[in-house]
């Protein structure tokens, strides 16, 4: 039995609790002292991911492992690749059985082992053998083909390149899914991918700070250096330039026209000694209205016109004169006249180009004037104006769609040599090589051979095949 006085009791009591918490604080105190110090050494050092890449492959480098500070992240290597295989995971594991969570943090130097899976191939092609590494191409993660999971879907990469100084500066990256690189480009898309894929890409001007353009829509210059173009929707209207005023804007040409006037467009891409900063594909947005007199003259490199859309209601005089690497031109359906030397020497002659006029129903003397198209199909035509296809050598096939027979105003004798007639240098030509058949309705061919501008043609004359 406890003798002592209550107070005495409570004394020892409350003395022995403070040697317990105090003891308490110092063990607390000296854990907290040793995990300090722990991570404070810890922290003095770097740590080591190493990788294990299983037979795979990094991109144009070499990858081992990565070191990183204390606590840091870890994310996941770039550029890694298989030929036929994509990643289907990462793991600590060197059997795989475990996922490894990128984003955690680092503790200690481990390895980390990539299982591959099989995939189907996505490749990006880039036209005329470009490849730029410093594309901002993240889910690729820095190369050009990949491997991805079957059923898998994968967003084409929206890229529009902003790097000063660089080849494509303000351009945009479009997308074509064939080599050829035809029919309507794609900035983005998204494919399910159960087979390979391919995809090819092409450089574009669709920076709209690069074009000169007035307060009613008329793109009066094109102030940048690509090749390849796609209008602004802004545009409606190529300016007129009088033709035998037409300057191309080089070689001091200028000195008389200070502000622009008769100054081609396109002076900056017209053709140069290697063609390469030469205007070769433009877009002509949907918005168009009209392409001015020598809108797009003296573009010797131009060999794609492409209308995105279909309110083109005037094409002018002299518009594409000496365009001689053009290949691909449809003809808008609300064009219905073809003016003077529109065609002056236009078309690629190696390339068998073929014409449809769709709606067009007055061609005025010299529009297709030593032009290089191989045939051309005229559903509509009521009116050919003379030396309208004189010197088209390479023309084979001139086919005829119109229910009447078509009228010209040509004059003079009905002989092939005739200077002012519709064919004039055409109807023969390389020593007297005949290349040429005009194709009517069957039931008109006695109306056309009693007109002189068709009778001296008479010979090539056939009925619809």
């Amino acid at each position: 039995m406890n003798n002592e006085p209550k107070e005495a009791q409570v004394f020892h009591t409350y003395t022995k609790y403070n040697k317990l918490k105090i003891a308490g604080i110092a063990l607390l105190i000296a854990i907290i002292s040793i995990t300090a110090m722990y991570f404070f050494v810890k922290s003095l050092f770097k740590y080591t991911v190493t990788y294990e890449l299983n037979g795979g492959s990094v991109y144009k480098q070499e990858l081992k492992e990565t070191q990183y500070n204390f606590l840091s992240k870890v994310f996941e290597p770039e550029k890694v690749k298989k030929e036929g295989y994509y990643i289907d995971y990462w793991s600590k594991d060197s059997n795989l059985n475990s996922k490894f969570q990128f984003g955690t943090r680092i503790w200690n130097s481990f390895t980390l082992y990539v299982k591959w899976e099989e995939g189907f191939a996505v490749r990006l092609n880039f036209a005329e053998g470009e490849e730029n590494q410093d594309l901002p191409i993240n889910d690729l993660k820095g190369y050009y083909e990949q491997y991805v999971e079957p059923g898998s879907s994968y967003d084409l990469p929206l890229i529009y390149n902003t790097k000063v100084g660089s080849d494509h500066y303000g351009e945009q990256l479009l997308w074509y899914d064939n080599p050829e690189c035809t029919g309507e480009p794609f900035d983005t898309k998204t494919f399910v991918v159960n087979q390979n894929i391919d995809i090819y890409g092409r450089w574009f001007d669709t920076d709209e700070k690069k074009f000169s353009i007035s307060e009613d829509g008329t793109l009066n210059r094109y102030l940048g250096e690509c090749n390849k173009i796609i209008l602004p929707s802004t545009v409606k209207k190529i300016k007129n330039i009088e033709y035998d005023k037409f300057l191309t804007g080089q070689s001091g040409e200028n000195l008389n026209d200070q502000d622009g006037t008769y100054q081609s467009v396109w002076q900056n891409v017209l053709t140069d000694d290697t063609g390469v900063n030469s205007l070769k594909i433009i877009y002509l947005n949907s918005e168009l209205i009209e392409i001015g007199d020598c809108a797009f003259r003296d573009c010797e490199s131009l060999e794609q016109v492409i209308f995105c859309g279909d309110n083109v209601e005037r094409i002018g005089e002299g518009a594409f004169e000496n365009c001689s690497k053009l290949i691909q031109f449809h003809f808008p359906t609300k064009v219905t006249e073809i003016e003077s030397n529109t065609f002056n020497g236009a078309f690629d002659r190696t390339k068998n180009v073929e014409l449809d006029l769709k709606n067009v129903e007055n061609i005025s003397d010299s529009a297709f004037i030593n032009a290089n198209m191989k045939s051309i199909k005229l559903n509509k035509v009521e009116f050919i104006g003379s030396k309208a296809f004189a010197g088209c050598n390479y023309l084979h096939n001139f086919e005829i769609f119109s229910t009447n027979v078509i009228l010209s105003n040509v004059e003079g004798s009905a002989e092939p040599n005739n200077s002012n007639g519709i064919f004039f240098g055409t109807y023969r030509n390389y020593g007297g090589a005949q290349n040429l058949k005009i194709f009517v309705p069957s039931s008109l061919i006695t109306e056309y051979l009693k007109l002189t501008y068709w009778s001296m043609y008479s010979d090539v004359i056939f009925g619809n095949r």
